[in-house]
């Protein structure tokens, strides 16, 4: 199976309930790609772009994206650490949704895709907190500018969902497509 991510994160995620994958790089630019105006569909059609940008032969590949949904607002991934900042400081005392997409693909066609969402309630974080945490540089690749598997659980006052839809990989969605897709290793 190939995963069409580099992340060390979903990689990680899937070894740990016994599912060995290969990482391979997706070629869909992802800041010029448009979800259009409903959020959950355009980060399902991402990830099936994203699947379908890997030639994985008759190789199951999977992929996701996972997007942070405040306010009627969607945000990706911060620029800097000023961005940071100012985003985390706009969550506090907040709830917002991880919207995270996901695809399974084999030989050039989509066999699966879905949606999963988690919301996440921010705890109330006063400057000082702020910047101690964006002092650790987890916020960097993360589209809710902290990483609940790191120091970022700390900024987390609550989580409904699945904890796998909040790291970026919705295993309680992608797990029973995978036994259909036939995928090796699954008990």
């Amino acid at each position: 199976m190939l995963l069409a991510s580099s992340s060390p994160w979903r990689r990680e995620i899937l070894r740990n309930v016994g599912i060995e994958v290969e990482c391979v790089a997706h070629r869909v630019d992802e800041a010029a790609f448009d979800l259009g105006d409903d959020v959950r569909d355009g980060v399902r059609r991402l990830a099936e772009a994203k699947a379908l940008s890997v030639d994985g032969g008759d190789r199951l590949v999977i992929a996701a994206d996972q997007v942070l949904w405040f306010d009627g607002v969607v945000y990706g991934k911060a620029a800097d650490a000023d961005e940071a900042r100012a985003r985390l400081a706009l969550f506090s005392g907040g709830t917002q949704e991880l919207v995270c997409g996901w695809a399974l693909a084999r030989s050039g066609r989509i066999l699966e895709s879905g949606v999963a969402i988690a919301t996440v309630t921010t705890r109330d974080l006063d400057g000082d907190a702020i910047d101690r945490y964006v002092a650790t540089g987890e916020w960097e690749g993360s589209c809710g500018c902290s990483r609940y598997e790191g120091v970022g659980r700390q900024l987390v006052e609550r989580v409904d969902g699945d904890f796998h839809t909040v790291l970026g990989l919705p295993l309680e969605a992608l797990l029973p497509a995978l036994r259909r897709a036939g995928a090796p290793g699954l008990v």
